[in-house]
């Protein structure tokens, strides 16, 4: 997080979460920034439970890393050079986590950010 990026004209700072293969990336260099942050310690049946307990794998991952990273976000002082940036689950352009002010945006939201020209 730490590289400077060029951005084309009118686009934000994106990091896309693939829960497929626990990695965030980069999604204007395209390269991973945090790869296999779950290595496979979890304990047999952890995704089922997760399942069930937690309301899913991606109910958890949102309320657990997207804050987390957020935190290192400020750590790296990356609102200093790209504001604002957003992190996203693969293939979910439409729900974006504000990494500045640590919350979920949709909808409208999105399109005051991006000037109606979407994500």
């Amino acid at each position: 997080m730490a590289r400077k990026v060029v951005l084309e004209p009118g686009r934000r700072m994106q990091f896309e979460v693939d829960p497929f293969f626990f990695g965030i990336a980069s999604c204007a260099s395209e390269e991973p920034v945090l790869v296999e942050w779950l290595d496979g310690s979890l304990p047999t049946g952890w995704y089922e439970r997760a399942e069930q307990a937690l309301g899913g794998w991606d109910a958890l991952v949102r309320e657990e890393l997207c804050p987390w990273f957020a935190e290192r976000w400020r750590e790296a002082a990356g609102p200093e050079r790209y504001s604002p940036a957003f992190l996203f689950f693969h293939g979910y352009h439409n729900d974006q986590y504000d990494l500045e002010r640590c919350r979920w945006l949709s909808g409208t939201e999105l399109d005051e950010v991006w000037g109606g020209s979407g994500a």
